[in-house]
């Protein structure tokens, strides 16, 4: 079996949750007992694992570590959902001032991002804490 040491695998986020391990390219052939077509990236990288599906691929390391976020830690999920809430604030705050909201909407928008703020600094806190100890 390809993952028959799971238990190296960390968990990260790339449009769904998944397994992966660093592997190189030959590595990765092996393993799947496929070639894998690869002429821009260099042979560095990680074999992936779609735990739902049970889809087994390999990425190159330069994508890989520009589409995911590993959030096995504590410390790594809360920076995940840090960021996370920045960007819907943003998000919140251009919709806000480039929709022109009736009043009603726009009273309801503001308090979406007080509450996100809120959110977002209690996250904050906890890592703080979490950093801490």
């Amino acid at each position: 079996m390809i993952f028959s040491k799971l238990k190296k695998m960390k968990k990260y986020i790339y449009q769904r949750k998944i397994l992966a391990e660093p592997m190189s390219q030959s590595e990765a052939e092996a393993k799947l007992g496929k070639p894998i077509q690869n002429l821009l990236y260099g042979n560095q990288g990680y074999l992936v694992r779609d735990p739902k599906t049970k889809e087994t691929d390999w990425m190159p390391k330069t994508k890989f570590e520009e589409y995911t976020t590993q959030v096995d830690a504590p410390v790594e999920i809360l920076k995940h959902l840090i960021a996370k809430a920045d960007s819907e604030i943003e998000w919140l705050q251009k919709y806000t001032k480039n929709s022109h909201p009736i009043v009603d909407k726009r009273n309801r928008l503001y308090m979406a991002i007080r509450r996100l703020k809120t959110y977002r600094q209690d996250l904050d806190n906890i890592l703080q804490i979490t950093l801490m100890e």
